[in-house]
């Protein structure tokens, strides 16, 4: 039995799938460790096997030399046990919720790769609104106003359901709240057609006044409700959260104080098998959680693609923009902003492009299957387990 601290160490490096041919970073960890005992270099290996729910690899939060480069140990370590390909110059990782460590002056630093994220960014242009209509917006906030504009990129019927914002900046919310049940079929209102409306919905049915910056929801109050849906009907009641993080997943135990298990959802018959298979393969699912800074992050903590679809990642140019996003396995992209959703309903007013109820403060998560123009599935009501969310 390999009971040395070096026999560890090589114990530890083989556990990552590596042979000591890659000298550099070897020679890197073996630096890293050099202060670390015996007992916690056996606990990295136990918390390497554990995942997401892992206990923190505390390591000194010195910079350690890679490719001629001063690298931070965290980078190091996920390079190591995680992600062969990650760019230590050109690539960041962003800190998750489920990582317990809250001591940066202690000159040690939590390294478990499980406990990082890949940063995924998307080229989004820079929203321009024109003065007068800022102002026209700006205007309506103070006195209470609305007219009717309309978007023909942005959330088309096409490409989202139709549940409104629970935020109260839309009138018909209590319309679609009562036709919508626990476990009941999708009927909210809203027809399939390009014009977004139905017969039993008209122009002033709907509030279009402008999302006020100031009714961000403040710490320890609700920011977040999500519903869960199987194709066209949604599951189960949807569920408010005012913690800052939630973990989204099939069954078992959540990474995070608050949870959103899908397994304990019941429905009014029984499951078929392909739903059943389809369910389970949601796995550790995402966690999703609300920064410092008032935007909302995810994290893709299954081991296969998910697909999202935020107003924040579209409509940077009303044309034929991508609005459905990949999002690969032990990714965090950037998947809110409040701010930038006021932006947004802001251009979309100035150019009077809005023709149908448009909730700026909404998002979308297939945890399976892909949508849209790139995928075998047009709309997302075709989609097997995928969460509406609503901010």
């Amino acid at each position: 039995m390999l009971t040395t601290k070096k026999g560890l160490v090589k114990k530890l490096w083989k556990s990552a799938g590596r042979d000591e041919s890659d000298v550099e970073l070897y020679d890197a960890l073996k630096t890293m460790v050099k202060s670390v005992d015996s007992k916690e270099l056996k606990g990295f290996t136990m918390a390497n096997e554990e995942g997401i729910r892992g206990a923190c690899w505390m390591l000194p939060s010195v910079l350690t030399a890679v490719d001629g480069q001063q690298v931070a140990p965290e980078k190091v370590i996920c390079k190591i046990f995680r992600w062969k390909d990650l760019d230590l110059s050109h690539e960041s990782l962003r800190r998750l919720p489920t990582c317990p460590w809250s001591s940066p002056d202690s000159g040690r630093t939590c390294c478990n790769p499980f406990h990082f994220g890949r940063v995924l960014s998307f080229n989004v242009t820079p929203l321009e609104v024109d003065s007068g209509a800022a102002r026209s917006a700006a205007g309506r906030r103070e006195t209470g106003a609305s007219d009717s504009v309309s978007c023909d990129s942005a959330f088309c019927e096409d490409t989202v359901s139709s549940s409104a914002s629970p935020c109260g900046h839309r009138r018909y919310h209590q319309q679609q709240a009562s036709s919508v049940s626990c476990g009941g079929s999708y009927s909210t209102g809203y027809s399939s057609s390009e014009s977004g409306m139905t017969e039993g919905m008209t122009r002033l049915d709907v509030d279009d006044s402008p999302v006020n910056p100031a009714h961000r929801p403040h710490t320890g109050e609700k920011w977040l409700d999500m519903a869960y849906w199987d194709g066209k009907e949604r599951v189960g009641q949807r569920q408010s959260y005012k913690q800052s993080s939630v973990h989204v997943l099939y069954d078992g135990q959540p990474a995070v104080d608050q949870s959103f298990s899908v397994a304990e959802l019941k429905k009014r018959r029984r499951l078929d098998e392909v739903t059943q298979r389809k369910r389970q393969q949601i796995g550790d699912g995402f966690v999703m959680w609300r920064s410092d800074d008032d935007k909302v992050y995810m994290y893709n903590a299954s081991d296969h693609c998910m697909f999202i679809q935020s107003p924040t990642l579209a409509c940077s140019l009303l044309d034929d923009t991508e609005l459905v996003k990949r999002v690969p396995a032990g990714s965090v992209v950037e998947l809110f902003d409040w701010e930038r959703a006021v932006r947004l309903e802001q251009v979309l007013r100035s150019r009077k492009q809005l023709r149908f109820p448009f909730d700026c403060l909404a998002a979308r998560v297939s945890m399976i299957s892909g949508w849209g123009a790139d995928h075998r599935r047009p709309t997302i009501m075709q989609c097997p387990c995928w969460m509406e969310l609503f901010f």
